[in-house]
């Protein structure tokens, strides 16, 4: 099984991603990305969507950690993480759907929700995430 160490940073978990948009051979494009437990969906912001150019599925009403609420884009994505030349196996890639959000956010263009660490057995202990593919 794929496995990926990652230390915190400032308390954050920041990795590699690799997003292309769904559904066409395009090449990746390389992003860093928050794994945030708190949030059901993957967001990109403006710049993954004007670097990838993904098919735009719709708007969403989202509310925010401040209790507002407002609606977002979203677009069909396909995202995974390289484990790098060592690797002796690759993580899967997903399909789904991103919301954009209005920033980056501490230097990171993708916030990982839910809807892609449930597919992984994600370990979080001495400062550092373990993460199986």
């Amino acid at each position: 099984m794929p496995t990926l160490e990652v230390p915190f940073v400032d308390g954050l978990i920041v990795l590699n991603v690799a997003i292309a948009p769904r559904g066409r051979e395009e090449p990746e494009r390389g992003f860093r990305a928050i794994l945030d437990t708190g949030t059901q969906l993957t967001a990109i912001s403006p710049r993954v969507v004007a670097a990838i150019k993904p098919d735009a599925v719709g708007e969403i009403q989202l509310r925010v950690a401040d209790g507002s609420e407002r609606w977002a884009d979203q677009y069909w994505i396909r995202i995974r993480v390289p484990l790098g030349l060592s690797a002796t196996a690759e993580a899967p890639a997903y399909d789904t759907v991103a919301t954009q959000i209005p920033t980056s956010l501490e230097g990171c263009d993708v916030l990982l929700g839910m809807d892609i660490i449930s597919k992984w057995h994600v370990t979080l202990s001495g400062g550092r995430c373990r993460i199986e593919f």
